[in-house]
């Protein structure tokens, strides 16, 4: 029974390491020591659930009364992640090169190439502002399968997308201003509104009819209740003419912009209670890094590449810093998944010295490389040389980064060949080759030898009753022969 379940776990285990490289999901580890001090690149947040976006790592944290505590993280093994957002418990993580979905226990569901910059997802449907690729539309399953259902060609750079409706699309498309689609034909969707004098758009908006469009350096709210001619309700100018708004998030009667420029705040707090006179309440920052947003009561958390995560408090007369995690070097938070492995997998190579080598996108804090399962010197490069001591060799790279965490690599094969066919010589026989005769085996306890027991037992016993009837009828006859 043992042996049974051995094989059993082996034959799991196998299948699904072969699952994996068949279908190209890059395995995805969790990690134990996550940390918040990387550059963001993007932010979610649901109840006191914080998701940030740290180039490839994907890490969550917990919201506190003051702090931020960081609980897990783990490398998607893609480019940066642009979006992340959830839909019935499963995240969906958007790289630059592609989207893939998570359960709760942070395992791949799926993936599918093509990245973007931003996204929605609405009744099982996702949509990607994939710039000049256009809108990517996906459907998704409840189980987090993603299907490709087309692409929505725009006029400019999907810089970013707003669902309004069962049906309609606004997306902010650069030099071409704002457009309205019906997407409920893919092959040909319509065109219900543009709005080509909001150019250079690059961030929409949606709150039930109202709409919010940043521009240029402004901010402008629309009315949408008429499809074919929206109407503007109110607008409003950054302070300078090169700055841009990167993030908007609404509460209430005011909204909260991430101000993007080469100076100045990097967040605004503007009071939307009379749309005919917008007006500014507050400011935070000064160097115009107000990249990525997310809301927690009056603490914005503020996340950009130069600064890290940072967390302010609205509620009181001016904004506060309440709490900071800059970055630490960008080369020390490196953790690349190692790919492209020298030999390639499962190869065969000449039997000698043999020099492994890895590609990597950049260059981690550490690398370990086990061979046979055994760990070597800690390297400072991608190749190590060697003599493999068997045909066969089994080796991984780990990388970790300055922050503890670590990556362990795809476990790679290679066989050493001999000169001839066979990867180990047989050596011939040393003395005549003589014809010797197999030993004879007999399992005493198997049931054919319990058998033939049987069947010996039961001619004795028929040879006994036959030799003594015989017996019988012989001496019968001889006593019979002597009466007169």
């Amino acid at each position: 029974m043992r042996a049974l379940l051995l094989k059993a776990a082996v034959g799991l285990l196998v299948g699904s390491w072969l699952v994996g490289v068949a279908s190209g999901v890059p395995a995805v580890h969790a990690q134990g020591d996550a940390s918040l001090q990387g550059p963001v690149t993007a932010l979610y947040l649901e109840g006191n659930r914080l998701w940030i976006g740290q180039g490839s790592m994907l890490v969550e944290a917990i919201i506190a009364a003051d702090n931020v505590y960081p609980v897990a993280a783990l490398n998607v093994g893609r480019h940066d992640i642009r979006a992340i957002t959830t839909w019935f418990g499963i995240t969906f993580v958007l790289s630059e090169d592609g989207l893939t979905t998570l359960d709760g226990q942070r395992k791949v569901l799926d993936y599918a190439q093509g990245g973007g910059q931003r996204m929605v997802v609405q009744d099982g449907r996702v949509f990607v502002a994939a710039l000049h690729a256009g809108v990517r539309i996906l459907k998704v399953d409840t189980s987090g399968r993603l299907t490709r259902l087309g692409i929505l060609s725009t006029s400019g750079p999907a810089n970013d997308l707003a669902v309004q409706g069962a049906h309609d699309l606004w997306v902010a498309e650069g030099t071409a201003g704002l457009r309205r689609y019906d997407t409920r034909s893919l092959e040909t969707p319509e065109v219900l509104a543009s709005l080509g004098g909001l150019a250079p758009a690059t961030l929409v908006r949606s709150n039930g009819a109202r709409l919010y469009v940043g521009y240029a350096n402004r901010l402008t709210v629309l009315d949408t209740s008429d499809v074919q001619t929206p109407l503007v309700l109110g607008s409003i100018a950054l302070d300078e003419p090169d700055a841009r708004i990167a993030d908007l998030l609404i509460q209430g009667s005011r909204v909260y912009l991430g101000r993007l420029g080469t100076g100045g705040a990097d967040i605004l707090s503007v009071d939307l209670s009379d749309l005919a006179a917008i007006r500014p309440l507050a400011a935070f920052g000064s160097d115009g890094a107000g990249e990525r947003l997310a809301l927690f009561g009056d603490d914005l958390l503020v996340g950009s590449g130069r600064f890290g995560l940072r967390r302010v408090r609205f509620g009181g007369v001016s904004p506060v810093q309440i709490a900071a995690w800059g970055p630490v070097a960008q080369s020390a938070l490196c953790l690349p998944v190692p790919a492209d492995p020298q030999p390639p997998n499962l190869s065969t190579v000449p039997d000698g010295p043999v020099t492994l080598r890895w590609a990597m996108g950049c260059d981690p804090a550490a690398i370990q490389v086990q061979v046979n399962g055994t760990p070597v010197a800690p390297l400072d490069s991608s190749s190590y040389r060697f003599v493999p001591h068997t045909a066969l060799t089994t080796w991984q790279v780990t990388v970790l980064d300055a922050a503890g965490r670590r990556i362990d690599g795809p476990r790679w094969t290679f066989e050493s060949a001999a000169d001839g066919w066979l990867a180990t010589p047989v050596h011939p026989p040393n003395g005549n080759l003589l014809y010797t005769s197999p030993a004879i085996f007999i399992d005493t306890h198997s049931p054919g030898f319990a058998g033939l027991l049987l069947c010996g037992a039961l001619g004795i016993g028929l040879s006994v009753m036959i030799g003594t009837v015989w017996l019988l009828g012989s001496l019968t006859q001889r006593r019979s022969s002597r009466q007169p």
